[in-house]
């Protein structure tokens, strides 16, 4: 079974960095998106059993585009979230928001195997 992937991320650089480390992890298939607009739009299309999403999408709040996502479930698989800003409470805004994880940028490739290996 494909393990499709949507990547929610205006950064290309950070784009194709998850698209190698998700390769890795056995995930071929993937989808980008620049935009949370363009995002919600593949949503809509296609399916997804894992969406990683950035938090400073730049034409909507991050939360926002994140509560629309999960929404979607179970019609899409879990929600990970990345934010170069290292909140502490982080973690806990993306577990009540319902998201399975969170990636810190800069990425490290431990934790994104760590992450990938949890879902």
């Amino acid at each position: 079974m494909k393990k499709v992937t949507l990547v929610i991320d205006p950064c290309k650089e950070d784009r194709f960095y998850l698209r190698a480390r998700l390769a890795l992890a056995g995930r071929t298939q993937m989808y980008e998106a620049d935009t949370a607009l363009h995002g919600l739009d593949l949503v809509r299309q296609n399916y997804f059993d894992l969406v990683i999403v950035n938090l400073e999408v730049p034409d909507m709040v991050g939360w926002e585009l994140v509560r629309q996502l999960v929404a979607l479930e179970p019609d899409i698989g879990p929600v990970v979230v990345t934010c170069a800003n290292s909140l502490a409470d982080l973690s806990e805004l993306a577990e009540a928001a319902g998201c399975r994880d969170v990636l810190e940028k800069p990425f490290d490739p431990f934790q994104v195997q760590k992450v990938l290996l949890k879902i």
